[in-house]
């Protein structure tokens, strides 16, 4: 899951700075074992957030944007 993560984590990111959101964004992942939704997602736009939200409001709204499941991962990345 670690892989499928960081690979999901970027494509976030990437996705959301080319909807123009911000410069720069970082996105981190956590999960827990049994869980299948990931139990926390974190952005950080450095201060280039081109939209009036703050990083945690875009961070809530990127998780109703991207479907974080492993499956959905998989099925999206192939």
């Amino acid at each position: 899951m670690d892989r499928s993560a960081a690979y999901a984590a970027r494509h976030m990111a990437k996705n959301l700075v080319a909807a123009g959101v911000a410069d720069e964004i970082l996105v981190q992942l956590s999960y827990a074992i049994g869980v299948v939704e990931p139990t926390s997602i974190y952005v950080n736009t450095y201060g280039t957030s081109k939209v009036d939200l703050s990083d945690a409001e875009i961070a809530a709204k990127a998780a109703t944007l991207f479907d974080m499941r492993p499956y959905a991962i998989e099925k999206r990345l192939k």
